[in-house]
């Protein structure tokens, strides 16, 4: 595998440092510079990647809940090639699990996918504070509540596509009404997850719309008798938008840069920094706080 390793390190000149012909390595495998630093699921997969092979590297590749599916490990280059080595085109075609996209059967209007409400036995997997995975002795038992439910329609199968569309937009509203009506009898059967929705307007103020949803909230958690805590209680109107992850992908794959020329490569923190350093490019300054944060966010790095 052609990873970061003493291999690179000059030992006849001191302070040691890169060899020349390592040097071409150092934007791909230490300053992670082709990825694309607008792109936040790109940075993750760069890290992902680039941090099991580092685990790999120092000899303890990291568990996999499935091997067929699961990113990186699913890509046939990995772990011996590194991230940066395959076209963006290509990197952007995989996913974080394979068969979670967004897109999924259960969007289909002729799937049954949801339509499951089985009772099941669950042993579950516990990750401990070492990143060790244990499992519990006691079995627990989960319901599998409905996503879907079903709706019977009649139709004329000589109807043209266009007939079909115009009737359902303009019996959307019926429809619609049967739809609630199915819901509301299931969710006293306790057989599918409610929704918590309040129609927001204009003229309520916030402190008087997050009223509104922990009153509908407290009615739907009434007919589940089951606890706030599985249900959403933010008003989505005021909620803030989802932070942006990127700055700290960034972080973390400098901290590994760090790391693989520290640890890896053998150099010590000062030639660490002057590897490292470029015109757009900016090293870390302090050692210890590199260290704790080695610790306490990239913990399953194993040579430290």
């Amino acid at each position: 595998m052609n990873h970061p390793s003493e291999k690179w390190r000059n030992k006849e000149v001191y302070p040691e440092e890169i060899k020349d012909k390592s040097r071409r390595f150092l934007d791909r495998d230490i300053r992670f510079a082709s990825v694309d630093q607008s792109d936040e699921d790109d940075l993750w997969k760069c890290l992902t990647w680039e941090l099991y092979r580092t685990i790999d590297f120092c000899g303890e590749m990291p568990h996999s809940l499935d091997a067929e599916k699961e990113f990186p490990f699913y890509i046939s280059g990995f772990p011996q090639r590194a991230y940066l080595s395959h076209d963006l085109s290509e990197r952007n075609g995989w996913e974080r699990f394979v068969g979670q996209r967004e897109d999924t059967d259960e969007d289909r209007l002729l799937s049954n996918l949801g339509m499951d409400t089985n009772i099941f036995d669950y042993n579950p997997i516990l990750i401990d504070e070492d990143g060790n995975k244990t499992t519990s002795k006691k079995i627990k038992k989960f319901r599998s509540l409905r996503s879907k439910l079903p709706l019977e329609l009649y139709v004329n199968p000589n109807w043209t596509k266009e007939k079909l569309k115009s009737l359902f937009d303009s019996q959307i509203k019926e429809i619609y009404e049967e739809i609630q009506a199915i819901k509301s009898h299931l969710e006293k059967a306790r057989k599918i997850i409610p929704h918590v929705h309040v129609n927001y307007f204009s003229k309520l103020k916030e402190k008087e719309f997050r009223k509104l949803v922990e009153q509908r909230t407290d009615e739907v958690c009434k007919i589940m008798k089951s606890d706030k805590k599985y249900f959403e209680l933010k008003a989505h109107e005021f909620e803030q938008k989802n932070k942006s992850l990127i700055a700290t992908y960034k972080s973390r794959l400098k901290h590994l840069g760090h790391y693989r020329l520290l640890n890896c490569v053998g150099l010590s923190w000062k030639q660490t920094k002057l590897e490292f350093g470029k015109k757009d490019f900016k090293p870390l300054q302090d050692e210890k706080r590199f260290r704790a944060t080695i610790r306490r966010f990239l913990k399953g790095l194993p040579c430290s």
